[in-house]
Protein backbone atom coordinates (compact mmCIF):
# COMPACT_ATOMS: atom_id res chain seq x y z
CA UNK A 1 0.00 0.00 0.00
CA UNK A 2 2.75 2.41 0.79
CA UNK A 3 4.12 1.84 -2.65
CA UNK A 4 0.81 2.77 -4.22
CA UNK A 5 0.57 6.02 -2.23
CA UNK A 6 4.06 7.03 -3.28
CA UNK A 7 3.27 6.30 -6.91
CA UNK A 8 0.01 8.28 -6.76
CA UNK A 9 1.75 11.31 -5.26
CA UNK A 10 4.50 11.36 -7.77
CA UNK A 11 2.17 10.68 -10.66
CA UNK A 12 -0.65 13.15 -10.07
CA UNK A 13 -0.79 14.57 -6.54
CA UNK A 14 1.60 16.64 -4.54
CA UNK A 15 3.14 16.14 -1.18
CA UNK A 16 1.03 17.74 1.62
CA UNK A 17 4.19 19.13 3.24
CA UNK A 18 5.19 20.86 0.00
CA UNK A 19 1.68 22.25 -0.34
CA UNK A 20 1.87 23.63 3.21
CA UNK A 21 5.28 25.18 2.52
CA UNK A 22 4.00 26.78 -0.69
CA UNK A 23 0.95 28.11 1.13
CA UNK A 24 3.15 29.48 3.92
CA UNK A 25 5.43 31.19 1.39
CA UNK A 26 2.39 32.63 -0.42
CA UNK A 27 0.99 33.99 2.86
CA UNK A 28 4.36 35.52 3.77
CA UNK A 29 4.53 37.23 0.38
CA UNK A 30 1.03 38.62 0.82
CA UNK A 31 1.91 39.80 4.33
CA UNK A 32 5.11 41.48 3.07
CA UNK A 33 3.19 43.22 0.29
CA UNK A 34 0.55 44.43 2.78
CA UNK A 35 3.23 45.73 5.16
CA UNK A 36 4.95 47.52 2.28
CA UNK A 37 1.68 49.10 1.11
CA UNK A 38 0.87 50.23 4.66
CA UNK A 39 4.38 51.70 4.98
CA UNK A 40 3.92 53.63 1.71
CA UNK A 41 0.53 54.98 2.81
CA UNK A 42 1.82 56.04 6.25
CA UNK A 43 4.87 57.67 4.63
CA UNK A 44 2.68 59.62 2.21
CA UNK A 45 0.40 60.81 5.01
CA UNK A 46 3.38 61.81 7.16
CA UNK A 47 5.05 63.62 4.26
CA UNK A 48 1.88 65.50 3.39
CA UNK A 49 1.48 66.63 7.01
CA UNK A 50 5.11 67.15 7.99
CA UNK A 51 6.37 68.22 4.56
CA UNK A 52 5.42 71.76 5.37
CA UNK A 53 6.55 71.89 8.96
CA UNK A 54 9.92 73.53 8.45
CA UNK A 55 11.20 76.90 7.34
CA UNK A 56 13.73 76.85 4.51
CA UNK A 57 15.88 79.92 3.79
CA UNK A 58 17.53 80.43 0.41
CA UNK A 59 20.05 83.26 0.23
CA UNK A 60 20.12 84.31 -3.39
CA UNK A 61 22.12 86.94 -5.22
CA UNK A 62 19.60 89.78 -4.82
CA UNK A 63 16.98 88.34 -2.50
CA UNK A 64 16.13 86.06 0.39
CA UNK A 65 13.54 83.35 -0.23
CA UNK A 66 11.71 82.19 2.89
CA UNK A 67 9.53 79.15 2.38
CA UNK A 68 7.58 76.40 3.97
CA UNK A 69 7.81 73.62 1.37
CA UNK A 70 4.53 72.72 -0.32
CA UNK A 71 2.75 75.49 1.59
CA UNK A 72 3.96 79.05 1.07
CA UNK A 73 6.94 81.19 0.10
CA UNK A 74 7.91 84.85 0.41
CA UNK A 75 10.77 86.57 -1.38
CA UNK A 76 12.42 89.71 0.02
CA UNK A 77 14.66 91.77 -2.23
CA UNK A 78 17.69 93.00 -0.28
CA UNK A 79 17.15 96.53 -1.61
CA UNK A 80 13.75 96.74 0.10
CA UNK A 81 15.03 95.85 3.61
CA UNK A 82 14.91 98.94 5.87
CA UNK A 83 15.87 97.31 9.18
CA UNK A 84 16.55 93.92 10.70
CA UNK A 85 16.32 92.85 14.35
CA UNK A 86 16.65 89.64 16.33
CA UNK A 87 13.98 89.37 18.99
CA UNK A 88 11.95 86.98 21.05
CA UNK A 89 9.36 85.20 18.97
CA UNK A 90 6.05 87.03 19.24
CA UNK A 91 2.55 85.78 19.73
CA UNK A 92 1.84 85.19 16.07
CA UNK A 93 -1.77 86.29 16.39
CA UNK A 94 -4.44 85.25 13.92
CA UNK A 95 -3.98 83.80 10.47
CA UNK A 96 -5.24 85.98 7.62
CA UNK A 97 -4.02 83.83 4.74
CA UNK A 98 -1.83 80.77 5.24
CA UNK A 99 -1.98 78.43 8.19
CA UNK A 100 -0.10 76.12 10.48
CA UNK A 101 1.74 72.96 9.45
CA UNK A 102 3.00 71.00 12.41
CA UNK A 103 4.78 73.59 14.56
CA UNK A 104 5.18 76.12 11.75
CA UNK A 105 3.00 79.20 11.26
CA UNK A 106 3.22 80.48 7.69
CA UNK A 107 1.69 83.10 5.45
CA UNK A 108 -0.06 86.35 6.24
CA UNK A 109 -0.87 86.83 9.95
CA UNK A 110 -2.10 89.67 12.12
CA UNK A 111 -1.17 90.57 15.69
CA UNK A 112 -1.30 93.66 17.94
CA UNK A 113 2.45 94.28 17.69
CA UNK A 114 2.80 94.55 13.89
CA UNK A 115 -0.67 94.48 12.45
CA UNK A 116 -0.73 92.38 9.28
CA UNK A 117 2.65 90.81 8.52
CA UNK A 118 4.35 87.86 6.81
CA UNK A 119 4.97 85.08 9.32
CA UNK A 120 7.29 82.08 8.89
CA UNK A 121 7.80 81.07 12.51
CA UNK A 122 8.44 77.71 14.11
CA UNK A 123 6.51 77.85 17.37
CA UNK A 124 9.09 75.70 19.19
CA UNK A 125 11.91 78.22 18.49
CA UNK A 126 11.93 81.12 20.96
CA UNK A 127 13.50 83.82 18.80
CA UNK A 128 12.96 85.25 15.34
CA UNK A 129 14.36 87.68 12.82
CA UNK A 130 12.18 90.65 11.96
CA UNK A 131 12.69 92.48 8.69
CA UNK A 132 11.04 95.84 8.11
CA UNK A 133 10.73 96.18 4.34
CA UNK A 134 9.13 98.51 1.83
CA UNK A 135 6.19 96.07 1.74
CA UNK A 136 5.82 95.63 5.51
CA UNK A 137 7.02 93.31 8.27
CA UNK A 138 8.42 89.81 7.76
CA UNK A 139 9.12 87.63 10.81
CA UNK A 140 10.88 84.27 10.49
CA UNK A 141 13.10 81.75 12.21
CA UNK A 142 14.29 78.23 11.51
CA UNK A 143 15.67 75.03 13.05
CA UNK A 144 16.64 76.35 16.51
CA UNK A 145 17.42 79.48 18.50
CA UNK A 146 21.13 79.02 17.81
CA UNK A 147 20.60 78.52 14.06
CA UNK A 148 18.34 81.57 13.88
CA UNK A 149 20.89 83.70 15.75
CA UNK A 150 23.77 82.47 13.56
CA UNK A 151 21.78 83.21 10.41
CA UNK A 152 20.93 86.67 11.74
CA UNK A 153 24.61 87.51 12.30
CA UNK A 154 25.71 86.20 8.88
CA UNK A 155 22.77 87.83 7.08
CA UNK A 156 23.43 91.14 8.83
CA UNK A 157 26.99 91.08 7.44
CA UNK A 158 25.70 90.29 3.94
CA UNK A 159 23.17 93.13 4.03
CA UNK A 160 25.84 95.47 5.41
CA UNK A 161 28.19 94.58 2.57
CA UNK A 162 25.46 95.10 -0.03
CA UNK A 163 24.48 98.47 1.42
CA UNK A 164 28.15 99.57 1.41
CA UNK A 165 28.37 98.95 -2.35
Amino acid sequence: MNGENVMKMSAGGSDPKQEQERELIRKKRIMNICVFIIFIIVSMIYYSIAGGSQVVLSVQETSLLIEVPKKSAYEVEYAEIRSMTLRDAPECGDVVEGGTAGKCNYGLWQNEQWGTYECYILTNVDNCIVLETDRGIVAFNFESEEATESFYEAFQEKIGMLQAD
